[in-house]
């Protein structure tokens, strides 16, 4: 599993921090951002990201450090605390690259997540476009980061598409390798769960084959 955040439509965590910032509830979840109507058909990736950032444990509740972050009325406090929170969170970066690391083009972002993280090349580039997001939203970044776009990631040609969760996993390689991966889960299972079960499933035994 990715160690760094990442989302197919990693915008929609700008609309959820502003969200979060007028009302973060005690407990996250993906029937939340559905009555928010933030991330429709992505709420269990976006939640990820906040999960991956320390705002909400595995259980979906609201952390102490998260309770202490959104609380700042003012944009320039909040702004600032979430800056600091990046820095440490993508710590590693930001010792390598210093202050320039928020401004760093995507294709050199994507560059440091695949090798510092070792993801594919479609794992590094939204782990690099949720990098820019975050900037955005921490005032760090102006006008790079298409906050607005809320369309999700399309795969270039001959890349696999993102897989929703009760779909099985399916990989063809040129030369005739033909892989099925067929997975049945608990009709109640947890949503979020089985979508970064399937998740984990792409990373691991699929991407490192394309």
């Amino acid at each position: 599993m990715a160690t760094y955040p990442y989302g197919t439509a990693p915008t929609y965590v700008y609309q959820l921090v502003q969200a979060l910032r007028s009302n973060f509830p005690a407990q996250l979840s993906s029937e939340t951002l559905k009555k928010l109507g933030i991330a429709p058909r992505n709420e269990c990736a976006t939640l990820s990201i906040i999960r991956n950032l320390g705002f909400i444990d595995d259980t979906g509740r609201r952390t102490a450090q998260a309770a202490a972050l959104f609380q700042m009325t003012s944009e320039s406090a909040f702004q600032a605390g979430l800056a600091a929170h990046l820095m440490s969170h993508y710590r590693d970066l930001f010792e390598i690259r210093g202050e320039h690391a928020w401004s760093l083009p995507t294709s050199d972002l994507a560059t440091y997540f695949a090798q510092a993280d070792g993801t594919s090349a479609k794992v590094s580039r939204l782990q690099a476009r949720t990098f820019q997001v975050l900037a955005e939203t921490a005032g760090r970044l102006s006008g790079d980061a298409p906050r607005n776009n809320t369309e999700p990631y399309t795969p270039p040609p001959g890349e696999p598409a993102p897989v929703p969760a009760n779909e099985a996993l399916t990989l063809t390689r040129t030369g005739g390798v033909h892989v099925h991966i067929h997975i049945t889960l608990p009709a109640d299972a947890n949503p979020c769960a089985q979508q970064e079960l399937l998740q984990n499933i792409r990373e691991t035994l699929i991407d490192p084959l394309l």
